[in-house]
C-alpha cells in the first residue's frame, strides 16, 4: 500500500490473522516505524532528513534567498520528523 495513512497497521494485522502467505508493503508509512515493523514485511520512506537539506541546496542553486518552514503539529508525532521519541525539538 503506498501512502501508509495511519490506521494501516490495524488493517494489516487483521490482513495477517487470515493470509499469513501474503506479502505486506508500505510505501510512506505515516506510523511509527517500531509499531510498523511487527506487521509489515517491505516498508520502504524516502529519507526525509537529507531531503529537507537538499530542498534548501536546490532553493539556493535556482536564486532563492531565504527558505520558509511550516511545522504541522501532527507530524510531530512521527520520528522520522521529530526525533527518536517523537518529539520535535
Amino acid at each position: 500500500m503506498a501512502q501508509a495513512v495511519p490506521g494501516t497497521t490495524a488493517a494489516f494485522k487483521q490482513v495477517r490473522e487470515f493470509r499469513d502467505d501474503i506479502i505486506l508493503y508500505m510505501g510512506e508509512p505515516h506510523e511509527d516505524p517500531d509499531i510498523i515493523a511487527e506487521v509489515v514485511d517491505i516498508a520502504l520512506n524516502a529519507d526525509d532528513l537529507v531531503r529537507g537539506f537538499t530542498i534548501v541546496e536546490v532553493a539556493a542553486q535556482l536564486g532563492a534567498k531565504k527558505n520558509p518552514t511550516l511545522f504541522i503539529p501532527k507530524t510531530y508525532v512521527y520520528g522520522t520528523v521529530g526525533g527518536p521519541s517523537g518529539q520535535h525539538g
